[in-house]
């Protein structure tokens, strides 16, 4: 056999539990090198199945079938039978169910699977209902921040915007304050949990479900926050303002409504 020529497998060969080649299927000898160990094992073929290189004898190939002069022929066929374009091989191994386990791997080809589909006029109102609801909340959230956050004997005494611009004494712009005991998230995290789960909306808009995932992140820890700050403000006899009640339970609202989006298009 010449270097290029296709064969036809005469038969299902089996290797390392896996099948490697399937009788008529059509092979390139890419070169004819006897095996050291057992020389009978000299045709380099490449396995489609595996993405390796094994070595044939020459009772596992035969002369692939001559075709049937009244059908049309054209190169396009000879992909369609599975014929592997010649090429150097960079290793190859001989088939296990004759004599040991491979010897090495070959080349292998992969080519990811990809599958889309067109979504149904419901599932279309479903996304936009879904992500309008994420970007509603999301917007209420960033309006929490000017709102009343902390209450002194009924006295609305700050929102998460005052705290934010005036929370520290040094520089007056403070993403928390933190003492002994002490951990205050400002407004500043209102504001970017909120522009967050928007960006999530508008993402989900765009047919992109990953949004979902960003502003159910984004609820999570607006959750996190406001509840920390809340803690903070009752152990120190002060009074949650609505403000900071609204944030932490709308983040929770769009935490429950990001989980229900993506259970709705998994």
């Amino acid at each position: 056999m010449a270097n290029g020529e296709v064969r036809q497998v005469t038969r299902d060969i089996d290797i390392g539990g896996a099948t490697a080649f399937t009788r008529g299927e059509q092979v390139t000898i890419e070169r004819v090198e006897p095996n050291p160990e057992r020389p009978e094992y000299k045709h380099v073929v490449f396995s489609r199945l595996t993405g390796r290189w094994y070595q044939l004898r020459d009772e596992d190939l035969d002369p692939p079938q001559a075709m049937d002069a009244t059908q049309p022929y054209s190169p396009g066929d000879a992909f369609q039978q599975g014929v592997i374009p010649s090429g150097p091989p960079a290793q190859y191994v001989s088939p296990s169910d004759a004599f040991g386990q491979p010897l090495g791997a070959g080349r292998t080809y992969a080519v990811p699977m990809t599958q889309t589909k067109k979504m149904s006029q419901k599932d279309e109102q479903r996304v936009m209902w879904y992500s309008a609801a994420t970007a509603g909340l999301g917007l209420l959230i960033i309006v929490s921040t000017f709102l009343p956050w902390l209450s002194f004997m009924g006295l609305h005494v700050g929102s998460g915007w005052n705290a934010m611009l005036h929370g520290s004494s040094s520089n007056g712009f403070s993403l928390f304050i933190h003492g002994e005991g002490v951990i205050f998230f400002t407004g500043f995290w209102s504001i970017l949990i909120g522009i967050a789960v928007i960006t999530g909306a508008v993402l989900l808009y765009t047919r992109n479900t990953v949004g979902s995932w960003v502003a159910e992140i984004a609820g999570g820890l607006g959750v996190l926050f406001s509840v920390l700050s809340i803690l903070t403000v009752v152990t120190h006899s002060l009074s949650a303002g609505v403000g900071l009640w609204l944030f932490g339970l709308l983040s929770l609202a769009t935490a429950i409504v990001s989980v229900m989006t993506i259970k709705a298009f998994r």
